[in-house]
Parts: structure tokens; sequence; C-alpha cells
């Protein structure tokens, strides 16, 4: 997993609770966010928030769809 700093971009870093949510995984215990500014996918579960690559968004919310940029 990549350090804090290294995910996503400052904006999406601090106002993630501000970005829409594309999905749920209810298994995972997870809400599935995208960044408007940069582009990258969030995963939030009960204790933290982390960057996912576009091939698990994939695999564990496969009802969303992913647009290229």
């Amino acid at each position: 997993m990549k350090e804090w700093d290294e995910q996503g971009c400052s904006y999406c870093r601090t106002n993630l609770h501000l970005i829409p949510k594309l999905g749920m995984n209810y298994d995972r215990h997870s809400i599935l966010y995208k960044c408007p500014k940069c582009g990258a996918f969030w995963e939030m579960n009960e204790k933290f928030a982390f960057e996912i690559s576009p091939s698990d968004v994939k695999a564990f919310y496969p009802d969303v769809i992913i647009e290229k940029r």
C-alpha cells in the first residue's frame, strides 16, 4: 500500500468527505469514491480510506462503470 502522501492528490486526501460516492460493497463494508480532480479511486471501510486500482474497482464494484479520462 502507498504512503498517505502518495495516494491521490491533496484535494482528495483532505476533502474525501465532500466527494460523492460511486458505490457500496456490503460484503467488504466499504464505500467507493472517485476524486473529480485527479481521478483516483478511494475505498473507505469502517476504519480508514485508501486509494485502490481500477482493476480492484472492477473486481469489488462490478456495477460501477469506469470512464476513461
